[in-house]
């Protein structure tokens, strides 16, 4: 993060250290299993880091577009992307952390409201994530018709692979909760929620291969080196004067 200056990873750092400690949390809930503080702590931490996660993938997403000066080829535009989705991810990290605060709660209809919370959090983003994959496919598409100058500089890291990484990563994110939608669905007896394999899996894999894709794929390291060699590959309209200008004084 600090080695690129890319501030905007922040919120996957958080993410991954809420991910390291939810786990740790739940294999502690294991052991005190009439305790539901340590429960409580691991359904929080869990259940709130993805949104932080996708937090950065929308993120990198917006600065992408502008660094490969592409912004016709987006559906929306850079400046409005960050702002859009990270509202709506900000709306599902709330819905989530009040959903599971309330089933902390002893009285069952509170659980069950805090339950709905939970998937309408759950779902509201899903769908957010559908709409972001969605941008990404066009972008890609039309940019690989209509490139500029700058993304097909042979010297520039492959932006394709920036996009392949965010398409992989938000899939990924997605396919978490659609699974977190069905063992919330099924309540705490149902098979999901009964067998722990199935946590790993669809959870705690898909999180670790996100956060591994974007730690070897590094958006900053791309963003930093597209933005050293913007200057080099982009002329103003003024320079040829210029240069004409003085060769005609010499």
């Amino acid at each position: 993060m600090f080695p690129f200056r890319s501030k905007f990873v922040t919120p996957l750092v958080i993410g991954g250290i809420m991910e390291t400690f939810g786990y740790y949390g739940r294999a502690w809930a294991g052991s005190k299993s009439d305790n539901i503080g340590p429960w409580a702590l691991q359904a929080l931490l869990i259940m709130s880091a993805p949104p932080l996660i996708s937090a950065t993938v929308y993120m990198s997403f917006g600065r992408l577009i502008s660094v490969l000066e592409e912004q016709g080829n987006a559906l929306m535009r850079p400046k409005w992307i960050t702002p859009v989705f990270l509202t709506g991810d900000i709306i599902a990290f709330i819905s989530q952390i009040a959903g599971v605060g309330l089933q902390t709660t002893t009285s069952q209809s509170i659980q069950a409201t805090g339950q709905k919370v939970v998937i309408a959090g759950l779902v509201f983003q899903l769908i957010l994530l559908l709409c972001f994959l969605a941008n990404l496919v066009v972008f890609n598409k039309r940019t690989n018709e209509n490139p500029t100058t700058v993304s097909e500089n042979p010297q520039l890291p492959r932006w394709r692979l920036q996009i392949l990484s965010l398409c992989i990563s938000t899939a990924c994110i997605w396919v978490r909760n659609l699974v977190r939608i069905a063992e919330y669905g099924q309540g705490p007896k149902g098979s999901i929620a009964a067998h722990e394999v199935f946590l790993y899996i669809f959870d705690a894999v898909p999180m670790c291969a996100v956060l591994t894709l974007l730690l070897v794929i590094h958006p900053g390291r791309f963003l930093q080196r597209a933005r050293r060699l913007k200057p080099a590959t982009v002329t103003t309209p003024d320079e040829p004067k210029i240069e004409e200008e003085s060769s005609r004084l010499v």
